[in-house]
């Protein structure tokens, strides 16, 4: 026997020896909420038939991640899957591609069969080929058939980013490709004259709103990882670092916790970068002085979080951002929104946080944001010491606590570290 048998040989003991790679079913919820999700679609389609493609297999060595919509109502994680919701059957149909040669490759991957059907859940999972036979089954009587018509949203992305980039493709003089989910609204068109066809995005949408306990867990999951990823981050900040070496601390955080990727692309900025909303060239040194914006989070099962914070490259506020910080600008720029957070006034903000980094940094902000929210807090000089409810205070607002700031603009000479420019604070106790 050649030296290449005995290693293909060896390879296929160990193969056979060894638990699973992977599993072929997700573990992110089990099989009964699943099937809730897709009862609830049959109470609102009644006698209609539910028609889903699940996404293809990357074209590129990367790994695979299902479309939201499809892995919502199934959580099967296999290429060009199909599936058929039956809602005068009450029947659900899983058509699955024979994935032998890539499970093979790369692992398990769910084979259409018996045993398919029972750990999704669904009444049947057929070969994807059959698929055709058992829509016309469906079909023949002219029944009203809901499938998306919205293109896929898959890594990184969003509904509104997927549907930019088709009409951009479908309009493209030099292009001018329909989206998949065209194509496939027009090939039932033709294989079933008399069907209607309706667009089932605003159910499945309508059912995504509402967010069952297991979900809320994994979005708190997901924002949990991001602000220790944030964390991080801070600690490693210092002048000399590129941005992109900032990124790299994030991304480490992510899939040590999990995460399957990232939610969307870095938006770190520093500098003159601060200016863009979504800058993410991720190229340049930090300098001392400047302020880093961080807005980055994970694709962890499924599920994102959108945070973002800013925080100066030096891990110490200098006297002028120091000073904007103490001022309570969301409040003061919504002075109604009595809800709004706000950032702590703590010895952690004047100290530089390399080795007990804060936790939580209040809203992100632009420097000129700054600027004219620090400006919109300041008291004229000719404004009386006690301003009503609907007016910005200076200083923190009147809270329950045993101790309140009462401010007065009558001396500007007489500045205190603590508060706006302008203004002098003295303390007094509330009976509240």
């Amino acid at each position: 026997m050649t030296r290449r048998s005995w290693l293909a040989l060896a390879g296929i003991l160990a193969l056979a020896a060894a638990p699973a790679a992977r599993s072929v079913f997700t573990d992110v919820f089990p099989p009964e909420e699943f099937a809730a999700r897709r009862a609830r679609v049959m109470d609102q389609i009644g006698n209609g038939v539910t028609i889903l493609q699940g996404s293809p297999e990357p074209p590129a060595e990367a790994p695979f991640r299902q479309n939201n919509q499809f892995f919502y109502l199934t959580g099967v994680e296999a290429p060009r899957a199909l599936l058929v919701i039956d809602g005068r059957a009450r029947r659900v149909t899983l058509s699955l591609a024979d994935n032998a040669r890539r499970a093979r490759a790369m692992g398990p991957v769910l084979q259409p069969g018996p045993e398919a059907a029972r750990v999704t859940g669904v009444d049947a999972a057929l070969p994807r080929e059959h698929f055709g036979d058992a829509l016309a089954a469906i079909l023949h009587d002219g029944r009203t058939i809901y499938t998306p018509f919205r293109p896929e949203v898959r890594r990184s992305g969003s509904a509104g980013d997927a549907a930019a980039s088709a009409r951009a493709t479908r309009e493209d003089p030099w292009d001018g490709r329909p989206s998949r989910e065209e194509a496939f609204v027009a090939t039932i068109k033709a294989r079933s004259p008399d069907a209607g066809v309706r667009d089932l995005d605003p159910i499945l949408d309508d059912l995504r709103f509402l967010k069952s306990p297991r979900e809320i867990a994994l979005i708190r999951e997901a924002t949990a990882i991001t602000g220790e990823a944030i964390v991080e981050v801070m600690r490693e900040a210092r002048p000399g670092l590129f941005e992109y070496e900032l990124q790299a601390v994030a991304e480490y955080v992510f899939k040590k916790r999990g995460a399957q990727g990232a939610a969307y692309f870095a938006l770190i900025a520093t500098g003159q970068n601060t200016i863009y909303s979504h800058y993410h060239a991720n190229t340049v040194r930090l300098a001392d002085g400047d302020l880093v914006q961080f807005d980055y989070a994970p694709d962890y099962k499924y599920y994102v979080s959108d945070v973002t914070r800013v925080f100066p490259a030096s891990g110490r506020f200098t006297l002028r951002p120091r000073e904007r910080w103490a001022v309570s600008w969301p409040a003061a720029a919504s002075p109604t929104r009595r809800s709004a957070p706000r950032p702590r006034r703590s010895s952690r903000a004047t100290s530089g946080w390399r080795k007990d980094p804060p936790t939580s940094l209040g809203a992100s902000a632009t420097p000129s944001a700054w600027r004219s929210t620090a400006s919109a807090a300041r008291c004229p000089r000719s404004s009386p010491a006690r301003s009503s409810r609907s007016s910005p205070r200076c200083g923190s607002r009147r809270t329950r606590s045993a101790s309140a700031s009462r401010t007065s603009c009558s001396s500007p000479r007489r500045v205190s570290r603590t508060s706006p420019r302008g203004c002098r604070s003295r303390s007094r106790t509330s009976r509240r």
